[in-house]
């Protein structure tokens, strides 16, 4: 990947999808690990890169095209863990902070209300464009990151256990006594109440900074990470819910559920803590556990709502999971090989290679299933069964034939695309008619009929936040063009070449 792709790839980040059927897509989160490789890799200059191009999360805008932004903690994460890769000097020196034993408890102590507080401003509408804007500021995953640094420097757990039952005590006492700000005015204060899942996650966070720093110090973690599959599991469970026992319902107006599971942080701490225990294989585990757990849910969910009746938000599902997952578990899995004096990143480009065949082959499983009945999904089975038969024998045979995963994960991404643009010819074959007015405004300047024909689209409804949809849509399109033919160039020859080895192969056994 070229270097403009990745910085282009930051706020492009920033961006959320209205929908994708039962899933949602928000990959917000991946702005963290990206921050982490650029620092790394490019120092200063990745700091100023996630600096600026990271500004696209402060802001919330939306409108039926989906959203951008609404995120500045994380924003503050990432120049936070941009700054600490880009320093040449151990991560636990960078980690001792704050300085002061005293300062250090008392913060611990204090920390939990962050995991509670919520700043805002109301919805600002452009008349007659639909597009929205506002500011909010939801300093959860602030509190999470700090607890995480509390506790690789060293902090007693004692502080957060103390400063968790105070901040339960008086936060629920406030939120039932109704004492708080909802959106009502132009700026607001939000005050939730400590629930059993946050105080669990601040627990594992705080849990998983102690463990990190004794595994960087060459000591044995804690009992809890000593099984890091246990763990990681447990944090996994945590993060999902299932949505079915995650909630209890409560009768009150200020509070209504007591929630017990789905802490959305939970997610990439467990891929950070599977790659740095673990490795590659914590990578691999803890993505395909992550793809396991959303899927099954679904499905199940789906079985559950179409026999008994009874409906589960599988809406909520989020769909680049395991990609957070995964690109969290390599960059703990590369902390671990700088701890070990290990250069070489070789080992995972098998999973990456994996992560990206799975969600092809799965996205074209759901085009196969489409609207359901026995016969489609009996297609899709066999397609999903015939891709892993192949998928083990060409594993089998890797070391006689020669092939490697190298320009594979390429080629399945380009056939990817290629395979969504094919299932979806009437939008595409829609939008690119509706493109065809930004070729009317260079032409409007020289032709009579080209201004008529683009004063039409403004009279027919075309306001400027659909023209600006259409610009992103062009810009996305011309990318996927450009990334196709590149990347045809390159992974072309090499297919070739293992297409050939497995022919000549088949011929032998044959005879």
């Amino acid at each position: 990947m070229n270097h403009w792709l990745l910085l282009l790839a930051i706020p492009a980040l920033a961006y959320r999808l209205p929908s994708l059927g039962p899933f949602s897509f928000n990959a917000a989160y991946l702005l963290v690990p990206l921050a982490a490789l650029l620092g790394r890799r490019y120092g200063v200059t990745g700091v100023i890169a996630v600096a600026v191009g990271g500004l696209a999360y402060v802001p919330n805008f939306w409108g039926h095209w989906g959203a951008v932004g609404g995120s500045p903690a994380l924003y503050l994460v990432a120049l936070a863990v941009v700054a600490i890769a880009a320093i040449p000097r151990p991560v636990l020196e960078c980690l001792h902070w704050p300085q002061g034993d005293r300062a250090a408890w008392w913060l611990t102590f204090a920390t939990p209300w962050l995991l509670l507080l919520f700043i805002g401003t109301g919805k600002m509408e452009s008349p007659g464009h639909g597009l929205r804007l506002s500011f909010g500021f939801d300093f959860s995953p602030l509190g999470y990151f700090l607890l995480f640094v509390l506790g690789a420097r060293g902090v007693r757990v004692s502080a957060l256990i103390l400063g968790l039952a105070v901040a339960a005590a008086l936060s629920w006492y406030l939120s039932l006594a109704g004492v708080f700000w909802r959106p009502g005015t132009p700026i607001y204060l939000s005050l939730n109440a400590l629930q059993p899942s946050i105080a669990l996650a601040a627990l594992g966070a705080i849990s998983a900074g102690v463990a990190t720093a004794a595994f960087l110090r060459g000591d044995s973690p804690a009992a809890f990470w000593q099984r890091p599959y246990f763990a990681v599991t447990a944090l996994v469970i945590l993060w999902f819910g299932p949505p079915a026992i995650a909630e209890i319902p409560l009768e009150e107006r200020a509070v209504r559920y007591i929630q017990i599971l789905q802490s959305v942080a939970m997610l990439p701490l467990a891929g950070f803590m599977a790659g740095l225990l673990r490795g590659a294989r914590g990578t691999i585990f803890v993505t395909v556990l992550v793809a396991a757990v959303t899927l099954v849910w679904a499905v199940v969910a789906g079985i559950i709502e179409d026999v008994m009746d009874v409906s589960f938000p599988i809406s909520q599902i989020p769909a680049v999971a395991p990609i957070v997952a995964g690109a969290f578990a390599l960059m703990g899995a590369k902390l671990r090989e700088a701890r070990n004096g290990v250069t070489s990143f070789n080992i995972l480009r098998l999973p990456a290679f994996l992560v990206v065949l799975g969600l092809v082959v799965l996205g074209a499983a759901v085009e196969i299933m489409g609207e359901g009945g026995q016969v489609r999904t009996a297609l899709a089975g066999l397609f999903l069964a015939s891709v892993i038969a192949a998928f083990i024998a060409v594993w089998r045979m890797r070391r006689t034939l020669g092939i490697t995963s190298e320009k594979w994960a390429g080629f399945m991404a380009i056939l990817g695309v290629v395979g969504t643009v094919m299932t979806n010819l009437d939008f595409v074959g829609q939008s690119l008619k509706q493109l065809f007015v930004l070729i009317l405004f260079p032409l409007s300047l020289f032709s009579s009929t080209a201004q008529v024909k683009l004063d039409s689209y403004f009279d027919a409804g075309m306001d400027t936040e659909w023209l600006f949809f259409m610009v992103v849509l062009a810009v996305i399109y011309l990318i996927l063009f450009i990334a196709f033919i590149r990347g045809m160039v390159r992974v072309v020859p090499k297919i070739y070449q293992d297409l050939r080895k497995i022919a000549v192969y088949l011929r032998r056994r044959k005879k």
